[in-house]
C-alpha cells in the first residue's frame, strides 16, 4: 500500500481501506468473502490496483464450480483465492472442470455432456452431442490428445476415452470387466489411468489393458489426483463410509500414506475431499465442509498451512489446479515415471520397487535378465552399473576410448565405461583395470551417482554411524541423503560395504533421475 501511495495511488488505496475498515472487526468465515465491504473484496481490489500499477498479468490458477449465482457454473481464481472470475452461464449444471496439460483449455461436464473451451471461457464446444448416455468427470491424457471420462450406461458407471476434439470413443474399463462401478479417472504422464472402483483405487493402461489394484480394503478410497512429478497421489478416504472423508497422499503404489486434513481444515468431524496438486506438488486445493457448506481450501503437501480460498454461503467445489507445460526434462530420452507395467514375473505389482522397475524398462535402461525376469535380488556388477548410468544420461558418445585391459571392444558396456571415464565418474579399480565383473557396494554406488551429478558439495555431514568422515564415499552419501535418494538401511546405518542388488539400483536411479 505504501508503494501505491508513493506512486500517486493513495486516494484509491484510501477508498478501498475506508470501505473495508468499518466492518473488519466483525468479519466471519461466512461473511468474509462476500459483498463490497468484505476483507477479501478489499484484498482483491488492492491486488488489482497493484497489478494495474506494475503492469502485472493476472493468472487463473484454480478452476472450480459454484452455485453462488443461483446455478452451478464454472469459475477460476488465483491460487490465493483472488480474482474469482465466472466462465460459464448456462441453465444446465456446469461441473468438474479439468485443465488441459498446456493450461490453455478446460474440459468439463455440462448437464450430461462433455464440453471443451478456451481457458478464458470462450469457444465452448460440445464433444458428446448425440450420445444418449451421461458423460462426466473428464481428465486429459498427458499429451492433450484424448479425454478419459465416466460414462453412465446401462445403469452402471464405466471409464471411457475419446479424442479431445470429439470422436474415437472407446471403453477403458467396463462394468462387465470390473464387476463394479468405475469412476473418478485421472491420468499420469505415462498415460496410465488411476480411478475409483467401488470404493477402492485401481490403475489401468489407457488402452484398457493391465488393470491392477492400488488400494483395496475396508476403507473407502476415492477421487485420486496425481502429482505432476509422478511420485505422489492424493485421494479421499473414509473409514468404510462411517466417518467423514479426509485428504490423504501416498506413493503411486498406495504406500507411505499421510492424512493431511485430520487436524487441519474441518478436522476429523468434517468432510475434506476432492484434492488437486499444485504444479510443483508442494500444495493442494481441496473441498472442505468446515463451515457447513462446501468451500475450497488450500494446504501444504506436508499438511501445514491450511486456509480457505473461498468463503460464502454458496457451494464451491470440484477444484482443479492449472498445470502448465512441463519444462524440458534434464534427460529427454527418459519417460515420465512410473511407466506402463513392466511385465516381469519376479516383480510383484505391489512391490516397493515395482514402479521404479517399470520406469527403467519404459526408459530403455534395462530389459531384465531374461524373458519375463528382472532378477531383483541379483547383485549389480560394475559392468551393469556403467551401462545403467550411461543410459540414464541418454547414452552420449564418448570422446575417446578408455585404456582398461579387462574391457573388450565388443562388450555391451564398452562405450558406457569410456564415457564414464571421460566424464570423471570413474577411474577404474587400477591403472589398467575396470573390474567389470566385480559387485558394486552401496558406498561405490553413492560415489558413482554423486560424481554423475557433478560432485555437488553437501550442505552438512551425514549422520550415519557406519560412514566415517574420512571415507572416500562420505561426501557422496551426505549428498544422496540430502537429495532424498537414500535414507540408509536402518536408523543410523547406511551399509556402505553391503552389495547392491538390482531392485535397489532401480530405486536409486529412479530417484536420481526424477
Amino acid at each position: 500500500m505504501k508503494g501505491l501511495d508513493g506512486d500517486g495511488r493513495g486516494a484509491d488505496v484510501d477508498a478501498v481501506v475506508d470501505t473495508a475498515f468499518p466492518t473488519a472487526y466483525s468479519a466471519t468465515s461466512v461473511k468474509d468473502g462476500t459483498g463490497s465491504a468484505s476483507l477479501l473484496s478489499a484484498r482483491d481490489s488492492l491486488l488489482a490496483l497493484a497489478r494495474s500499477e506494475l503492469g502485472a498479468e493476472t493468472t487463473a490458477d484454480v478452476a472450480f464450480s459454484s452455485d453462488r449465482d443461483g446455478n452451478l457454473e464454472l469459475y477460476t481464481m488465483e491460487d490465493d483465492g483472488g480474482v474469482q472470475t465466472r466462465l460459464t452461464d448456462d441453465p444446465a449444471a456446469d461441473r468438474f472442470p479439468a485443465w488441459s496439460p498446456d493450461g490453455q483449455r478446460i474440459a468439463w461436464t455440462r448437464g450430461s455432456d462433455l464440453w471443451v473451451m478456451a481457458a478464458d471461457g470462450t469457444s465452448p464446444v460440445n464433444l458428446s452431442e448425440g450420445i444418449a448416455d451421461t458423460l462426466s468427470k473428464p481428465a486429459w491424457s498427458k499429451d492433450g490428445s484424448q479425454l478419459v471420462f465416466v460414462r453412465r450406461t446401462g445403469g452402471h458407471d464405466e471409464i471411457w476415452r475419446m479424442n479431445a476434439d470429439g470422436g474415437g470413443i472407446a471403453a477403458v474399463v467396463t462394468f462387465a470387466a470390473a464387476g463394479a462401478n468405475s469412476y473418478d479417472p485421472t491420468v499420469n504422464a505415462s498415460d496410465v489411468v488411476f480411478y475409483s472402483q467401488a470404493g477402492d483405487l485401481y490403475r489401468v493402461n489407457l488402452s484398457g489393458t493391465g488393470r491392477t489394484p492400488v488400494l483395496t480394503g475396508a476403507t473407502v478410497d476415492e477421487v485420486p489426483d496425481l502429482g505432476n512429478g509422478g511420485k505422489r497421489m492424493a485421494f479421499s478416504r473414509s473409514n468404510n463410509g462411517a466417518t467423514p472423508y479426509d485428504v490423504f497422499t501416498s506413493r503411486l503404489d498406495g504406500t507411505d500414506r499421510h492424512n493431511l486434513t485430520a487436524t487441519s481444515a474441518g478436522g476429523a468431524g468434517v468432510n475434506d475431499l476432492h484434492a488437486s496438486f499444485s504444479p510443483d506438488d508442494l500444495r493442494l486445493v481441496f473441498v472442505s465442509f468446515v463451515g457447513g457448506d462446501a468451500e475450497i481450501w488450500r494446504i501444504g503437501a506436508d499438511g501445514l498451512g491450511a486456509g480457505a480460498l473461498t468463503s460464502n454461503t454458496a457451494g464451491d467445489m470440484d477444484p482443479d489446479w492449472r498445470t502448465m507445460s512441463p519444462p524440458t526434462p534434464a534427460y529427454p530420452c527418459l519417460t515420465n515415471p512410473p511407466g506402463p507395467p513392466h511385465g516381469f514375473g519376479d516383480v510383484a505389482a505391489g512391490a516397493y520397487y515395482s514402479d521404479s522397475v517399470a520406469w527403467l524398462v519404459s526408459s530403455g535402461i534395462t530389459s531384465g535378465v531374461g524373458p519375463g525376469m528382472f532378477g531383483p535380488s541379483q547383485q549389480v556388477t560394475r559392468a551393469q552399473m556403467a551401462a545403467f548410468l550411461w543410459k540414464v544420461v541418454c547414452s552420449p558418445t564418448p570422446a575417446q576410448r578408455h585404456t582398461f585391459g579387462d574391457v573388450s571392444t565388443n562388450a555391451y558396456y564398452d562405450q558406457a565405461v569410456s564415457w564414464l571415464v571421460g566424464a570423471g565418474v570413474t577411474g577404474g579399480t587400477g591403472p589398467e583395470t575396470y573390474s567389470p565383473a566385480q559387485p558394486v557396494t552401496r558406498g561405490q554406488m553413492a560415489t558413482f551417482l554423486w560424481k554423475l551429478a557433478g560432485s555437488p558439495p553437501p550442505s552438512q555431514t551425514n549422520s550415519f554411524g557406519d560412514v566415517s568422515p574420512s571415507a572416500y564415499y562420505s561426501q557422496a552419501v551426505s549428498w544422496l541423503t540430502e537429495a532424498q535418494i537414500t535414507s540408509g538401511v536402518a536408523p543410523g546405518m547406511f551399509g556402505p560395504n553391503l552389495k547392491l542388488n538390482r531392485w535397489q539400483m532401480a530405486v536409486f536411479l529412479d530417484r536420481y533421475a526424477n
